[in-house]
């Protein structure tokens, strides 16, 4: 396929050709692509080989008869690495895990040396024993670090856990026994932490089941207890430590693959709180500290997805704003072509049988969960952003590790991975399905299973270094930084090994001996040394903030992190080139505080807690919020969206298109001058109208159910008859048939609030409806009408037909679409629509958005819509637009456009084409997305999707490894052209500049984090509030879902600056469908939700103009 270079200005009329704006998109890409070579002066991390270090460990792994990948699906999790100082030297030392090699033990020496005292120190080293994830720890409180090793007592692997207790001599005697830790099953790792508060040291064990299909049995079995496999909680007591898991609230279940955990006080109550990282299809885990004695599992109250094969995870502060953020991993390539190959197979079916089974939302990529704040009850909130981040996709990963490795004051995150082999490689599935295959696997010879497990692909592919900042959008700096090593690494640890202040690391690496990474920073740096009380001598659970040249910085002491491994206990603060830390404040696990200001750069400052002071206990008044949620508010509605699977549909859809309700339109049905609600239900569903009572309450009251087997996707109040009183415009939809329930209703007002339906008022409109606006087009002194559709039902290539409607002044109404603007009836998959004067002629125009289709504007000349886009500088603006706003927001007296676009916050990035035509010939039009990679189309769906859908291309693609490559050329012909291509994704401002043109700004980063589905403005003392909210969780498996927005409140100033209101109170969970302003004696928002309860706020700023 042949792709033009050249364009013409994006402000030439519309003759231009869609192809000709295509070329703009790809000729931008390709300029932004082409980067110089990175400078040597920027890499920051020098490997220092073995000979160097005196470190010759090596984890090698050799398949055994009785052991191996076939018969222990984790073989290749390798071991772990932990960091400190147990001979108090201040030099941090080594500690290394092995498989089949000995457990090692490295003293440093100083400059970068370190002996192995393995053996003198008396590590034990034991035939058939396979450690995995190892810590250290003060366990009994004597001041000296002790060391906690897992193992895996599984087939010919025996031994239990280990736990070596420091002699304060530099040797150490292994005690499990003695203090009721010598578990014996299959662990992965351990975290410390001192649960209830009491001055010692409590410990989860993380451990791991055993996968098979008897694995995918119901959620609720998580509930059963599994000895051997399922997590473990003990509570010291006396020295001792005892079992307490389902006292404690903690599921130990057979259903538990934990590989992932880490620790932090997430809702801010001074408890320590765990997040657990769960393999396969269980949920991850997350554990809320109630403070008595037991935890809350609480994960769905607080995220909308998580990571699907959750590896390793950490827990850190990365936007500097004071809250943990939550990094885990997943095993999703990078590149496109392994994507194809390498996954679940006909993830969609599975996905929905899991969902069935009671298993929430899972994607199979990494993801960041961003903390967003604590709700009124406690429970934090969190928004997954990892698209947005940059940081999904990193292969087949193991420790993320987020630390200031470059000293800036912002955290990096650190990333290793790879596996000798692939199990999840879909040609080597299909492979090992096979029958004469099983058998083999039940009754063949060892060297047999050895040759089948050589089949799987290798995944030895380079390490991960991110470079942060105050944007949340990581940068790959993996070759720059000089870690970009293809090496297999498992867990790492960080720690400033030479006392020069900076973070070194120390990589765990699979059949290669250990990388130590020396930091090379110039940047300035603090450390702060720890001194608990009682024998949490380590304070682990305290919280640092170091403030540095106007940055604030947050880290709390929890060594385990990553993936089997623990890092140093001195935390090290990097200040760029400030010459001081401004203060340095810690907050005790007792509540107790330390302060210090004016620390100098370099300074190893050592605080201790018997310094501590009580904070000042200081009573404000709870400042009346901005926006107050109302919960008696009387409506008593739930929006249920019927049983539609979109993707059996139709599988190659990127999202679904069934759940745009709930509708709603707000306005004074019966004259108090109290505005009420209409809102409208999914199909099989009555709609419902409230009116509102003088105490700002509302009041159920009858509405015709006629419109109950239909799906109200829109509603608008307006006169129809000219009456003086405010009739029902009901937009009907549906992406599924029958046709005739997509017909849309007219309700006429008696006068008082009293609606009768007449189906006699409105043409036939069978289109899938998504918007309706009303205006006096004519000016003949009524209201006429836009009705906008999306695509036809069951289909997502066709735009469907759009509608003029003509008022005759009694609120009958003809279709007038073709006389008016025959573009206009098939103008797209629109999905907002409004009137207003946008070329200053005092005529209302027509703007409208939709998917694959630019922010589109038609110009009323009084008898006829002309198409204005390209001429108005919006040519360039085609995206995936979700809801619009037009008002003015700058006061400069035109018309400004607000447009709500899918987000940046998806695995879909720009330049995205819509290929549609009749591939298979069977008389409908298929819709194939594509992406731009390497100068190429490619197709974004999966072989299995695309099989699915076009079964003809089996002979084409009769493996995964054949679809792997394949352009959108290869599949279906040199000639293809896309037919739509979207250039934006962005949530955007467009600013009418004197009815001339129009110039874009997109909205701030955390609009972008979501599909923004409806905008609503309020004119406020303060300026004008733009409402947002969205999401959309009806999603394929391999788009995710798109839900990390809680609600905006983004605030205009007069000259038009734009800035989000944070801890504005609004603060909406959910599929928000659509905001409206109620007016009464007190203001309120309604949000309506998919399949869901509206939610409604007070608004305690008085309105203006």
């Amino acid at each position: 396929m042949v792709v033009p270079m050249s364009l013409l200005p994006a402000t030439t009329t519309h003759s231009v050709s869609l192809h000709m704006r295509i070329s703009l998109v790809l000729l931008l890409v390709l300029l932004l692509g082409c980067r110089g070579e990175p400078k040597s002066e920027d890499r920051l991390f020098t490997l220092l080989d073995k000979a160097r270090t005196g470190v010759d460990f090596e984890n090698t792994l050799v398949p055994e008869d009785d052991f191996n990948i076939i018969d222990y699906l984790y073989f290749y999790d390798g071991g772990g690495v932990a960091i400190g100082d147990i001979n108090n030297d201040r030099l941090p030392d080594l500690f290394l895990t092995g498989n089949q090699v000995p457990d090692r033990l490295y003293l440093n020496r100083g400059s970068f040396r370190f002996d192995d005292v393995t053996t003198a120190a008396g590590i034990l080293s034991e035939e058939n024993t396979w450690s995995t994830g190892v810590s250290m720890a003060d366990v009994n409180g004597d001041g000296w670090l002790d060391i906690y090793v897992c193992r895996v007592n599984h087939l010919i692997k025996a031994g239990h856990n280990q736990l070596y207790i420091n002699q304060q001599d530099g040797t150490f005697k292994e005690e499990s026994q003695r203090y009721g830790l010598d578990f014996e099953g299959l662990s992965t790792h351990t975290a410390w932490l001192d649960y209830d508060l009491d001055g010692d040291l409590d410990l989860y064990l993380l451990n791991h089941a055993l996968h098979s299909r008897e694995s995918y049995v119901h959620s609720w079995r998580r509930m059963i207890d599994a000895p051997r496999v399922g997590d473990k909680f003990y509570r010291q007591d006396d020295g001792y430590f005892v079992s307490i898991a389902a006292e404690a609230g903690i599921y130990s279940s057979a259903l538990g693959y934990g590989l992932g955990i880490a620790t932090s006080d997430l809702n801010q109550d001074g408890w320590p709180d765990l997040y657990i990282g769960n393999d396969f299809h269980e949920d991850d885990y997350l554990y809320l500290n109630t403070g008595l004695g037991t935890f809350t599992e609480s994960l769905w109250k607080t995220t909308g997805q998580t990571s699907r094969s959750t590896m390793g995870v950490d827990i850190a502060d990365l936007n500097n704003d004071g809250l943990p953020d939550i990094v885990a991993l997943d095993m999703l390539p990078p590149d496109l072509a392994t994507q194809r190959t390498a996954g679940n197979a006909n993830a969609d079916a599975r996905m929905r049988i899991l969902a069935d089974f009671g298993y929430g939302p899972q994607v199979a990529r990494n993801t960041l969960q961003l903390h967003r704040g604590v709700a009124p009850e406690g429970t934090p909130f969190f928004s997954e952003i990892a698209s947005f981040a940059g940081i999904t996709a990193t292969d087949w990963s193991w420790a993320p590790l987020a630390g200031d490795f470059d000293g800036d004051g912002w955290k990096d995150l650190y990333i290793t991975n790879g596996i000798p082999g692939r199990p999840n490689d879909m040609d080597y599935i299909e492979y090992v399905a096979a029958p004469d295959i099983q058998r083999i696997l039940h009754e063949g010879s060892p060297a047999q299973e050895a040759e089948i497990a050589l089949k799987m692909p290798a995944a030895t592919v380079s390490n991960y270094a991110f470079k942060g900042g105050r944007n949340l959008q990581f940068e790959d700096v993996s070759t720059t930084w000089g870690i970009a090593d293809p090496v297999i690494g498992n867990g790492a640890a960080y720690g400033d090994l030479d006392l020069d202040g900076d973070l070194d690391l120390i990589v765990n690496a699979l059949n290669h001996p250990a990388l130590i990474y020396r930091n090379e920073s110039t940047n300035n740096h603090i450390s702060v040394i720890l001194r608990g009380t009682g024998r949490n001598t380590s304070a682990i659970g305290a919280k640092i903030s170091v403030w540095a040249s106007g940055i604030p910085m947050m880290q709390e002491q929890f060594p385990s992190r990553g993936f089997q491994s623990s890092v140093d206990h001195i935390l090290s603060f990097g200040i760029g080139d400030a010459l001081i830390a401004d203060s340095v404040v810690v907050i005790w696990p007792s509540g107790l505080r330390s302060h210090r200001d004016h620390v100098s750069a370099g300074t190893r400052l050592v605080l201790d807690e018997t310094d501590g002071r009580i904070p000042p206990t200081e009573k404000a008044e709870d400042p009346i919020p901005l926006i107050e949620l109302v919960t008696n508010h009387g409506i008593a509605f739930t929006h249920t969206e019927d049983e539609v699977w979109d993707f059996e549909i139709l599988p190659l859809l990127p999202y679904g298109r069934s759940t745009r309700g709930a509708a709603l339109a707000v306005a004074d049905v019966n004259g108090d001058q109290l505005e009420d609600i209409y809102l409208g239900g999914a199909r099989g569903q009555p709609d419902v109208l409230y009116l509102q009572l003088p105490d700002g309450t509302f009041k159920n009251t009858p509405f015709p159910n006629s419109g109950q087997s239909s799906e109200a996707n829109a509603a608008l109040f307006f006169d129809a008859d000219g009456d003086k009183d405010l009739d029902l415009y009901v937009v009907n939809g549906g992406w599924t048939g029958p046709a005739e329930l997509h017909q849309d209703q007219l309700y006429i007002n008696s006068g008082s609030g009293d609606f009768y339906a007449d189906s006699t008022r409105l043409p036939v409109l069978y289109s899938n409806g998504t918007a309706v606006a009303a205006a006096d087009i004519d000016l003949d002194g009524d209201l006429d009408l836009f009705v906008g559709s999306d695509t036809p039902p069951d289909s997502y290539a066709e735009a469907g037909k759009s509608s003029l409607l003509l008022n005759d002044g009694t609120g009958h109404f003809r279709d007038v679409t073709e006389s008016y603007s025959a573009v206009l009836q098939h103008v797209g998959h629109v999905t907002g629509a409004a009137w207003a004067d946008l070329v200053g002629d005092s005529l209302p125009d027509l703007v409208l958005v939709g998917e694959w289709m630019p922010v589109t504007i038609f110009e009323n000349r009084g008898t006829e819509l002309i198409h204005r886009t390209d001429s108005l500088g919006l040519s360039n603006s085609t995206g995936l637009w979700q809801s619009l706003a037009v008002l003015d927001l700058n006061g400069d007296g035109f018309n400004d456009l607000v447009a709500g676009n899918l987000g940046l916050n998806t695995v879909l990035d720009v330049p995205i084409a819509l290929f549609a035509d009749d591939f298979d010939q069977n008389g409908k039009i298929d819709p194939v997305i594509a992406q731009w990679e390497h100068e190429e189309w490619y197709a974004w769906a999966s072989r299995d999707a695309l099989l699915q859908h076009l079964p003809a291309l089996s002979a084409k693609i009769p493996t995964y490894n054949a679809y792997k490559d394949l352009s959108i050329t290869d599949l279906f012909g040199e000639d293809i052209q896309p037919d739509q291509i979207v250039q934006t994704l962005h949530s955007t401002v467009y600013w009418n500049r004197a009815a001339e043109h129009f110039t874009a700004e997109v909205m701030p980063h955390e609009v972008q984090w979501a599909p923004v589905m409806s905008l609503e403005a309020a004119r406020m003392e303060l300026g004008t509030g733009l409402f947002l909210a969205g999401n959309l969780s009806a999603t394929s498996d391999a788009f995710g879902a798109s839900n990390a927005s809680w609600g905006l409140l983004l605030n205009f100033t007069e000259t038009g600056n734009m800035h989000i209101m944070h801890d504005s109170g609004f603060h909406v969970p959910g599929e928000a469908r659509n905001i409206r302003l109620v007016k009464g004696d007190s203001n309120q928002i309604i949000v309506a939700r998919s399949d869901d309860t509206p939610i409604i706020f007070k608004l305690n700023a008085p309105l203006t103009r």
